[in-house]
């Protein structure tokens, strides 16, 4: 148990990121809805390859990534600013493979109407979730105040 409480961010982020899976591949629709949450979610895996399958599978791995340097920050090794920067390449890397990459492009802007219909609940459902794990996250690193009796 104790290892539960020293590494508090990356086993709160076990759910989300299966839930954040498992909603990519729900919004995607097998290969007849949209690609918007596998943006959202994975855009730092999108800007050094293409949506394939090898991506899809190692995707949560990168929701791990981000809860270990929490976790790194919360037993205070390291300032809260690496992963402000992070969050911060994160969302840059979803502008960026949104608008400059054909994937993104294609994902955001280029899908067709049906494509928005089919995974429209789901992408809202997912983007939900996905800012969700960020606040928990976030909640995750914040310093405690000191208990007054």
């Amino acid at each position: 148990m104790d290892s539960l409480t020293r590494f508090r961010a990356v086993a709160l982020t076990v759910p989300f990121a299966l839930a954040l899976w498992v909603l990519m591949f729900a919004a995607a629709g097998f290969g007849n809805g949209i690609y918007v949450p596998f943006v959202v979610f994975y855009a730092p895996l999108l800007v050094v390859s293409s949506i394939g399958w090898l991506t899809f599978l190692v995707a949560p791995a990168l929701h791990f990534l981000y809860a270990a340097v929490a976790d790194i920050v919360r037993a205070g090794l390291v300032p809260i600013h690496y992963l402000i920067a992070l969050a911060v390449a994160h969302y840059a890397a979803i502008a960026y493979v949104g608008l400059a990459t054909e994937d993104g492009r294609d994902a955001f802007l280029e899908s067709s109407p049906g494509a928005w219909r089919a995974g429209g609940v789901w992408v809202v459902l997912g983007i939900a979730l996905f800012v969700a794990w960020q606040v928990a996250l976030a909640r995750a690193v914040r310093p405690r105040p000191p208990m007054v009796s």
